[in-house]
């Protein structure tokens, strides 16, 4: 491209695109701009989100997944990985690279306490090593406990020494349940801890003393009694003060 004066203003590649551009004090090139043909950054982490929450869902629920990544380009592309029982512990993919961030998952033919899920996630049209996140999606045979309800009295918080006394429901499946207490907080160094192994009893007593801390959790695992299936599950936030 020249200007008026015979100047040689711009180049551009076959297709048009600009490759340099000159600029003139009077007849003297002063500068020569060339566009940054690096590549962007690579995308460095991406979310993924059930609907609904592998939580005691049982084979035949349809789950979406949902992903969005960030970094890189700000255009981007998935691809949908699972290993479990189904594919002998083996990532077998799901679903290539494709801009869509959200994949429709039929979980018939998919039962396994093992279960995981992974997305990758990269820019659009890019061969960058890709972002990953994982993620565990237990699916429980037809039949097995599916909801879990509890109550607790006194309620949270409470000062050290209190006994509290949680009280478990299951639902669905077999309607005889075995019920699971876990503990992790401050005194467990945020490990789960078990407080009473899987019994037929729905109710446990929690002595608080020696549980100070204010980032306390109960979990309450149930299923069908006697069976090995991935547990419905049930989260408490239960502080405990001095």
């Amino acid at each position: 491209h020249y200007g008026l004066n015979g100047q040689l203003l711009a180049e551009t590649d076959s297709t048009g695109n600009w490759e340099k551009e000159y600029v003139y004090l009077g007849i003297e090139a002063l500068a020569v701009w060339v566009p940054d043909s690096s590549p962007p950054p690579p995308a460095n982490a991406v979310t993924l989100d059930p609907n609904p929450v592998f939580s005691g869902i049982t084979e035949g629920t349809v789950v979406t997944l949902s992903s969005v990544a960030s970094g890189g380009s700000g255009n981007y592309e998935y691809r949908f990985w699972f290993k479990g029982l189904a594919t002998n512990e083996v990532w077998t993919l799901q679903r290539d690279y494709d801009p869509s961030g959200r994949y429709v998952f039929d979980t018939t033919g998919f039962v396994g306490s093992t279960n995981k899920f992974r997305v990758d996630a990269r820019n659009q049209g890019s061969t960058d090593a890709p972002a990953q996140k994982w993620l565990n999606a237990p699916v429980n045979a037809s039949g097995v406990a599916s909801g879990l309800t509890e109550t607790h009295t006194p309620g949270f918080p409470v000062t050290e020494g209190t006994a509290v006394t949680f009280t478990a429901t299951a639902s669905g499946g077999s309607g005889s349940y075995d019920y699971r207490f876990m503990f992790k907080g401050e005194a467990t160094n945020q490990v789960w801890t078990q407080l009473q192994a899987y019994s037929p009893s729905d109710t446990f007593v929690f002595n608080t003393t020696g549980y100070v801390g204010t980032t306390n959790k109960i979990r309450i695992d149930a299923r069908n009694q006697g069976s090995n299936d991935a547990p419905v599950q049930k989260w408490v936030n239960s502080d405990v003060n001095p």
